[in-house]
């Protein structure tokens, strides 16, 4: 029953096309499409970024310049509830490891002069997976220092990323080479590729 009306609505369709392409349109011209207007601008002849598979059109875009970093470290932080969640993918030597985790315990620290803040946040939850990554168990529980540096690096999409500062256990504030974060609201976003 089901493939008799299945081939009853198919045939019920071709009547409806066929009856939609009677012939009795087509001495109708539509003309060629109004010309994009450039502004002035002259065209160079080159493919946009759309059509370019080696351009993803993202000048501006954060890790642009980090394309060839294969490695990245990203937290969030709900600053006010003082949790978040923590992200890694990285080669270790033996292979590509990810891990992910959760934050805890992040709160306030000073002590950073070239911070607008800093926190400390602990791992906690965390999942490693990769040949001879290990079990995550060297990372839970460890205590992280970071701090969100006073000078804004770059802007992209309305939202200013600012330089990043780690403290490694009292060795002191050090501004970390491919690190940024940005704030927006009491939610604070910190990445570093290598």
């Amino acid at each position: 029953m089901k493939r008799t009306v299945g081939m009853l609505l198919l045939l019920g369709l071709g009547v409806v096309y066929l009856a939609a392409c009677d012939g009795k349109n087509d001495d109708k011209t539509y003309g060629d499409p109004e010309p994009y207007d450039t502004g002035g601008a002259e065209d160079t002849g080159t493919d946009g970024w759309w059509e370019d598979p080696d351009d993803d059109g993202d000048d501006d875009k954060p890790d642009d310049d980090d394309d060839d970093l294969e490695n990245g470290f990203d937290l969030v932080v709900d600053v006010d509830a003082g949790t978040g969640t923590f992200t890694g993918d990285f080669d270790a030597g033996s292979g590509r490891c990810e891990v992910i985790g959760t934050l805890v315990d992040a709160a306030a620290v000073s002590g950073c002069g070239d911070c607008s803040m800093a926190m400390s946040m602990t791992l906690t939850s965390v999942s490693v997976t990769g040949d001879g990554c290990g079990d995550g168990s060297d990372w839970d529980g460890e205590t992280m220092f970071f701090g969100h540096g006073l000078v804004e690096i770059f802007d992209w999409e309305d939202v200013s990323y600012h330089n990043l500062y780690e403290n490694d256990e009292g060795g002191g504030w050090v501004e970390v080479d491919g690190g940024y974060s940005s704030i927006d609201g009491s939610i604070w976003s910190i990445s570093i590729k290598w």
